[in-house]
């Protein structure tokens, strides 16, 4: 099974794509939502106002929902692989920002989610970066403050580049165009793993 995952700030249409990939060309994967909507209904803070304990949830719930859908006997008897809306990676960006302007001693929680982050990336065949193409939405769950957007935006982008993440950055179109978008990139990215093993093994004879 293959593992797509989603990376942006909120409100940069990952839940949408994702909903349109099962329901369109990738209805054999399994979708694992957001963690963040989970924590909120059980009372804990997100966003600006998380702690410390929200906060390193919000990683660890991930690993753990991606983990049980991964073993699931179901998944893995009829499904081709998982769609993640979220990573690792977002965890840590909303996490530097915390630990920035928020919190008083949150560095032992960014040094965690910070190897976390390093370590569960490697498991996705598939990264998506979605950048800021329009204005943010309130819907009780995102932050509205289009700042604070921004500067997740800006971590995010830090945390590709420091740790040398592969991704393929997701255009400005529909979430049914950007579906498929998507199966036109994960071939073309066949055609060329399969290019380089051939050059690999012909190098060896």
């Amino acid at each position: 099974m293959i593992k797509i995952g989603m990376m942006g700030a909120h409100g940069t249409g990952k839940t949408s794509m994702a909903q349109a990939m099962i329901d369109g060309p990738f209805s054999q994967f399994s979708l694992v939502p957001s963690t963040a909507r989970q924590i909120k209904a059980y009372g804990y803070p997100i966003n600006r106002e998380a702690t410390e304990l929200s906060q390193i949830l919000v990683p660890l719930l991930r690993m753990v929902d991606e983990a049980e859908a991964f073993t699931d006997r179901h998944n893995r008897m009829y499904k081709r692989g998982l769609i993640s809306d979220r990573t690792l990676v977002d965890s840590l960006a909303y996490t530097m920002y915390q630990n920035a302007n928020v919190w008083d001693s949150g560095a032992l929680i960014e040094h965690v989610t910070f190897r976390l982050a390093k370590m569960h990336i490697n498991t996705y065949g598939i990264l998506l970066y979605f950048p800021i193409y329009w204005d943010n939405v309130d819907d009780g769950v995102r932050d509205p403050d289009e700042q604070y957007r921004r500067e997740i935006d800006n971590n995010i982008k830090t945390i590709l580049e420091l740790l040398d993440i592969r991704y393929y950055t997701v255009p400005n179109v529909s979430p049914e165009i950007r579906a498929e978008w998507l199966v036109t990139r994960a071939m073309q990215a066949d055609e060329e793993n399969a290019r380089h093993w051939m050059s690999v093994f012909q190098n060896m004879l």
